[in-house]
């Protein structure tokens, strides 16, 4: 597990009393193990996934891929199975978030340091739920959560705050004293618009200006390391 090493007077001082955490891409760097799910082993399958439509599909639900991968079959008038197709997709994502998708360096420590102020925490995810708690379990996340809430349950995107208000309403705190910490630009809005305290964390693969976050957020996060020093 990654040891947090901030003393009691360098976590910076938060306005928050409870945070939400966005996983893919915030708390760990899962975009090579998504896209060499969709556009190498579906390929095995015939399915072809262009770069332009894995990064719509990243940012959706589980029922939405599934949607989503119906509907690239059936204009495709290919042969191809759905259910060995979806198979194929999540046994590889299993077997990469079980062995091989990394936490961003310093965001194990951040989220320690966080649960030793006694500041109650989730995760709040898009990801399916055995995807997610393989990864959270494997890096050492697990005992520093309250819960985690994925898209399984509750079955909306983030260009809406449902998933935002559930978690904070389980954490037990108001939407203005909860912090979101979050990548995706959409995701920073509507949290933003929703009353949260957001914190943007930089994310290569997000493909957006990071200064248009700007006015959405509280502060931008480049390295969660150079983070826990402010």
């Amino acid at each position: 597990m990654e040891q947090s090493h901030l003393l009691e007077g360098e976590l910076k001082m938060h306005s928050y009393k409870a945070a939400i955490f966005d996983l893919d891409g915030t708390l760990v760097d899962s975009y090579r193990a998504w896209e060499r799910a969709f556009c190498v082993e579906l390929k095995n399958h015939g399915l072809l996934i262009s770069k332009e439509e894995f990064v719509a599909v990243y940012k959706m639900t589980d029922a939405q891929t599934r949607d989503f991968l119906e509907d690239k079959i059936r204009a495709s008038q290919l042969k191809v199975n759905i259910e060995q197709a979806y198979d194929t997709l999540f046994k590889s994502m299993e077997y990469q978030y079980e062995h091989s998708v990394l936490p961003k360096p310093g965001a194990v420590a951040f989220v320690e340091a966080l649960y030793q102020k006694g500041i109650p925490l989730c995760v709040a995810t898009l990801t399916p739920d055995n995807l997610a708690e393989k990864v959270l379990e494997r890096i050492g996340l697990i005992p520093f959560l309250d819960f985690v809430i994925t898209g399984d349950h509750v079955g909306k995107s983030k260009k809406f705050p449902d998933i935002y208000i559930e978690a904070s309403g389980r954490l037990g705190y108001a939407i203005g004293e909860t912090a979101v910490f979050e990548d995706s630009f959409t995701a920073i809005k509507t949290a933003d618009k929703a009353g949260f305290i957001v914190y943007g964390v930089h994310d290569e693969h997000q493909g957006y200006d990071f200064n248009d976050a700007i006015p959405y957020t509280q502060e931008r996060i480049f390295d969660w390391t150079e983070f826990h020093k402010k």
